[in-house]
Parts: structure tokens; C-alpha cells; sequence
């Protein structure tokens, strides 16, 4: 015979009110997706743009004009932007960015 000889069925809950979601407000968080990452030492910020000597911006419709692009890792920067023209060395970038020269590896993300 089984174990459970009661009459009472449990609902399942633990008495505990933070492990109960129906005690406790309940924080539901969803990861950021995120879009396009591309990372290099190549890139540089010049006349109100991010350019790429390397010339691997523009390639294959991964940046798109009008998408917002955060830019992590530069020596100055670091923000959120909206994408102008893209081409293939170069992005141009609103707020303008502070002239700066390339240095250690950036960390460029599309942000959905």
C-alpha cells in the first residue's frame, strides 16, 4: 500500500511565503535578447562617427541604420547610440562621440 494515508490532499504549496509565488510579489525578469555583437581593436571614434580600419562594419546587414548600438570597452565613449549611415568603414553615430583613437578591444552590440 502507499505511503499517504490522509484524507487531505495537499495544494501543493510550501509554507514558506519565498518559495510561494502566490505569498510574495512575484519578479519575473526576461533576459535582453540582445542583437548583433561584433568585437575588435580596430575601431576609433572621428567626426562624429565609429570608424573601422579594418572596414568589417558595413558587412552583411548587421548594423542597419536607425538601430541603436551600445558601445562598451573604448577608451572613451562607453554609451548608447543611434546609427546613421553604415558603410563599410564607418557608422555615423547620434550624439556624436568625442574624437578618440583605437585601442583595446571594443565590444559593439545592437540593442533591441
Amino acid at each position: 500500500m502507499c505511503c499517504y494515508l490522509g484524507t487531505r490532499k495537499s495544494n501543493g504549496f510550501s509554507r514558506s511565503a519565498g518559495l510561494n509565488d502566490t505569498r510574495s510579489p512575484s519578479r519575473r525578469y526576461s533576459l535582453d535578447k540582445g542583437g548583433a555583437n561584433k568585437a575588435g581593436t580596430t575601431y576609433a571614434f572621428s567626426s562624429g562617427s565609429l570608424t573601422d580600419s579594418g572596414n568589417g562594419l558595413g558587412t552583411a546587414g548587421v548594423f542597419i541604420e536607425g538601430q541603436r548600438i551600445t558601445v562598451q570597452g573604448a577608451a572613451s565613449g562607453n554609451r548608447t547610440y543611434i546609427m546613421g549611415t553604415v558603410a563599410a568603414g564607418s557608422i555615423a553615430l547620434t550624439p556624436a562621440p568625442a574624437d578618440a583613437s583605437a585601442g583595446p578591444t571594443v565590444l559593439l552590440r545592437t540593442v533591441q
